[in-house]
């Protein structure tokens, strides 16, 4: 899927928050408790009826994402264990966050644990493909970029998904192009993106960014005068283990044979 917009970055997360939160309505299920770990809590208070859950119970290792709720809501930190009784919730979402965080498969088994059996996890993050005009720039250029740490890929997170023991795992991703009315706008918020307060994370001078318009000029830059950017946005889609679920027969246990169709 390709999409072109000029955005801001609440704008962006809650684009991705709603393809990820459609995926709720290709279930059989109801979802009466769930942790929103992170961003876009409108995003499941305005899900069709059947599929919003009855409670919802917004996390976050940000206390200005908290500022931004009137729901029930708890600040958590970062360097201790998640504070959540084993079995609580029937949905975990968790929207642009797994990127942000130093150990992904840790976080997503105490997410596991904290999933009742046939819990679902619905889960976003920005993929190592994400921004790759910029790296691509600083290379030629000899500019540092901003990166906090390196970005998952989709091979990594599957594994990790299935690691950590979600069953009927899937993922997939979205490659989702930005347009930018200036470089520095761009870098700014490729920073946001990677949870990287501005504040602490000094900008390049105006002749870098002229460096970097001239790239962009030269191998990117769009007809209508706008600076693209790719990202590329991986979902993770995962339940916890019950007797009722589908179970894959075991090996060797097939009754057709392959030569009786060719």
């Amino acid at each position: 899927m390709q999409d072109t917009q000029i955005p801001s970055i609440a704008p962006i997360i809650t684009e991705v928050a709603t393809r990820l939160s459609h995926r709720l309505l290709d279930t059989k299920y109801a979802f009466n408790t769930a942790l929103n770990f992170g961003t876009s809590f409108s995003v499941l208070q305005n899900l069709p009826k059947a599929k919003k859950p009855q409670s919802i119970l917004t996390a976050s290792f940000n206390l200005t994402e908290l500022n931004t709720h009137t729901a029930q809501q708890v600040l958590i930190d970062a360097q201790h264990p998640l504070p959540f009784r084993p079995k609580t919730f029937d949905l975990v979402f968790s929207n642009f966050l797994l990127h942000q965080l130093e150990n992904v498969p840790q976080f997503l088994a105490q997410i596991g644990r904290a999933l009742k059996e046939n819990g679902l996890l619905l889960a976003s993050t920005l993929g190592n493909e994400s921004f790759w005009q910029l790296y691509s720039a600083c290379q030629h250029l000899n500019i540092t970029p901003p990166t906090a740490r390196p970005l998952p890929d989709l091979q990594t997170v599957g594994t990790a998904l299935k690691g950590v023991g979600f069953n009927m795992p899937v993922v997939d991703k979205d490659t989702i192009t930005l347009l930018y009315p200036s470089t520095k706008t761009l870098w700014q918020e490729v920073c946001l993106l990677q949870g990287i307060c501005l504040e602490e994370a000094p900008l390049p001078t105006a002749d870098t960014f002229k460096k970097l318009a001239s790239f962009w000029e030269a191998h990117f830059k769009t007809k209508k005068g706008y600076f693209p950017l790719t990202l590329e946005v991986i979902y993770l889609h995962g339940w916890r283990p019950h007797k009722s679920q589908q179970t894959p027969l075991p090996r060797g246990s097939a009754r057709v044979q392959l030569q009786d169709y060719v």
